[in-house]
């Protein structure tokens, strides 16, 4: 069975807001509900991150494999006008077990990453 996104949070750096542990909590709340993750086994954890920069991403991506992630793909993101600048999403995935603390503390990490490479941290996604 290939991979099922159940639940994916993408907030925007654009708006200064990162993803806060009660956004976590909320997460693993709505999971628990649906029933179809276990979270006691390691599960397909995708994280996205955001630039008009695509070399950038390139670089950060091969920071990230160093780091054990898996490249997925680079692709174009979408627009919410024609005018608007063309950006690009960096997605990667690592096999972990996340509990609200252990992923709020990867999110840290992923951001601190973002910043020193001038890219936004989006989000993530899980999945079988």
């Amino acid at each position: 069975m290939g991979k099922v996104v159940l639940y994916q949070i993408q907030i925007n750096q654009k708006n200064s807001i990162m993803i806060t542990k009660e956004k976590i909590v909320e997460f693993f709340k709505d999971i628990d509900n649906c029933q179809s993750f276990d979270f006691n086994k390691e599960l397909t954890w995708g994280y996205f991150f955001l630039s008009a920069n695509k070399n950038q991403l390139e670089k950060t991506c091969k920071q990230l494999i160093t780091l054990g992630y898996i490249f997925v793909d680079i692709f174009d993101a979408e627009k919410d006008n024609i005018d608007d600048d063309d950006e690009f999403y960096l997605h990667v995935e690592k096999k972990e077990k996340h509990n609200v603390d252990s992923l709020f503390k990867r999110n840290e990490e992923l951001y601190a990453i973002a910043f020193n490479y001038k890219i936004e941290y989006d989000g993530f996604d899980v999945g079988n």
